[in-house]
C-alpha cells in the first residue's frame, strides 16, 4: 500500500444486511481510530447510520451518491448497477486521488460490466468484496441443475483470475471457501455477523394486545414475495378455526403494500395476524427476539444465508424453515426446527410446532455461545480490516 493511501468503501443499498453490515465496519474503524485508512461512498438512504455515531471525524470522510444516481440504480438490470459503480468510483477516485483500493460491499453486482474492469485495468488500483449467494451452495440444492452453478462457477473464477483482484469474502459459507480456495488464496471465509443488543424494556404481547399466554410465531425484517411472506398467508387460510385461540403471527419490518393489503383481510376473517409496517432499530428487534416462540424463516432462496436465521439460533429459538439447500444442511441436526416445502405443509408445521413445542424445546442441544462468538461483528471487520492491511 503506497503511503498516505486509502481504500474506498462503496455501498449502493441501504435495506437489511446492508446497513447491518456497514456499522459493523463502522464501529471498527471508529474504535481502531482509521479514520486516514478509509473512505466512505454510500447511498443516501444510510446516513441515518452514519450521524447515529454523532462523529465529526466520521462525517469527514463520507460522501454520499446523489439521490438521482441511486433512483437510476433501483430501476436498473445488473449489468446497469454495475456500471453505475464504476461511474462512482470513477468520479471519486478523480476527488481523491489517494485511493489506492476498492471495497465492494456487494462484488456480485459491481462485477457485471466490462467498464468496471477498464477501470482497474487502466489504474493502480486494487478491489476486494463481500460476495453473497455462494456458488458452492448449488453443490446442495441438485434440482438447481448443474449449468446454473457452472455460470456462477465461471464468473466467480473469472474474478479469481483478474490480478487487480485482492480479495474475495465468500459469506458465510466454510465449505465454499475450502473447495474454491484450491483455485486461489484470494477466497477467505466472511462470517454472518450476530449482533446481540440488549432489548428494549417492552412486552409484545402488551404491545400488540395480545393474551399473556399467546404463542407467538414471528415474521420479521424487509417482508416481501422473496422473503415467502405472502406464502404465509396462504397457509393462514389453510389453518384450522380453533389454531387462532392460542397462537398468534406477527409481521414486523416493511411490508410491501400488497401483502400488508392481504394480510388485513386475512385477518377480519382470522383474527391471527397483527402487523408492524415499519423497520424496527435494534433494541426493539432484539425485544421481538427474544420474546417471540417461534421465528418463521420462509425465504424463497434456500442458498442465501439469513441473518434472521442466524439470530434465531443465537437464541435457540423454535424455527420453521423452508426445506433444501443451505438451510437444511445447517439446520439437519437441529431439533427446534420444523421444514415445509409447500404452503400445505407449511401450516402443518405450524400446528406441528404448536403440539410438540415443549418436547422440541427440551431436544435444543446448540452450543450459542461458540456460535456468537464466531459470527461476531468484531470477527467480521477482523477479517475485512487485517485482509486490507
Amino acid at each position: 500500500m503506497i503511503k498516505n493511501s486509502k481504500i474506498l468503501i462503496i455501498e449502493f443499498d441501504s435495506v437489511g444486511h446492508h446497513a447491518e453490515y456497514l456499522k459493523h465496519l463502522l464501529n471498527g474503524i471508529i474504535n481502531e481510530n482509521l479514520y486516514d485508512k478509509y473512505i466512505l461512498c454510500i447511498t443516501p438512504e444510510l446516513q441515518n447510520v452514519i450521524y447515529s455515531f454523532n462523529n465529526r471525524a466520521l462525517d469527514n470522510i463520507t460522501d454520499f451518491i446523489s439521490d438521482q444516481t441511486i433512483k437510476e440504480y433501483k430501476n436498473s438490470v445488473i449489468s446497469k448497477k454495475s456500471e453505475l459503480h464504476w461511474k462512482v468510483i470513477k468520479n471519486k477516485i478523480k476527488q481523491e486521488p489517494r485511493i489506492n483500493e476498492v471495497l465492494f460491499m456487494q462484488l456480485n453486482i459491481a462485477s457485471r460490466n466490462k467498464n468496471v474492469w477498464n477501470l482497474f485495468l487502466l489504474r493502480r488500483i486494487k478491489f476486494s468484496g463481500i460476495y453473497f449467494q455462494s456458488p458452492y451452495r448449488l453443490r446442495l440444492t441438485k434440482d438447481k441443475g448443474f449449468l446454473r452453478r457452472f455460470k456462477r462457477e465461471m464468473l466467480l473464477k473469472i474474478l479469481l483470475y483478474n490480478k487487480k483482484c485482492k480479495n474475495i469474502y465468500l459469506l458465510n459459507d466454510s465449505e465454499g471457501t475450502l473447495h474454491y480456495s484450491k483455485w486461489s488464496k484470494k477466497i477467505i471465509y466472511l462470517p454472518d455477523p450476530v449482533n446481540i443488543v440488549p432489548p428494549k424494556d417492552i412486552d409484545i404481547r402488551k404491545l400488540h394486545m395480545l393474551k399473556p399466554d399467546s404463542f407467538v410465531f414471528l415474521h420479521i425484517g424487509a417482508l416481501r414475495m422473496s422473503k415467502g411472506s405472502f406464502d404465509i398467508l396462504e397457509a393462514c387460510k389453510k389453518l384450522p378455526s380453533q389454531f387462532s385461540i392460542k397462537n398468534h403471527i406477527l409481521f414486523v419490518g416493511k411490508m410491501e403494500a400488497e401483502l400488508f393489503q392481504q394480510a388485513h383481510e386475512i385477518n377480519t376473517k382470522t383474527n391471527i395476524i397483527t402487523c408492524r409496517n415499519e423497520f424496527v432499530d435494534e433494541e426493539t428487534f432484539s425485544a421481538y427476539l427474544e420474546q417471540a416462540d417461534c421465528l418463521l424463516v420462509t425465504n424463497k432462496n434456500v442458498e442465501a444465508s439469513s441473518g434472521i436465521l442466524n439470530h434465531a439460533l443465537a437464541r435457540k429459538k423454535l424455527i420453521i424453515a423452508r426445506e433444501g439447500g443451505y438451510y437444511k444442511k445447517l439446520l439437519n441436526n437441529y431439533k427446534g426446527v420444523s421444514f415445509f416445502n409447500s404452503i400445505e405443509s407449511l401450516a402443518e408445521s405450524m400446528q406441528f410446532v404448536d403440539k410438540e413445542k415443549s418436547k422440541m424445546i427440551q431436544n435444543i442441544n446448540f452450543d450459542t455461545d461458540l456460535f456468537i462468538k464466531k459470527n461476531s461483528p468484531q470477527q467480521f471487520f477482523n477479517i475485512i480490516n487485517q485482509s486490507l492491511t
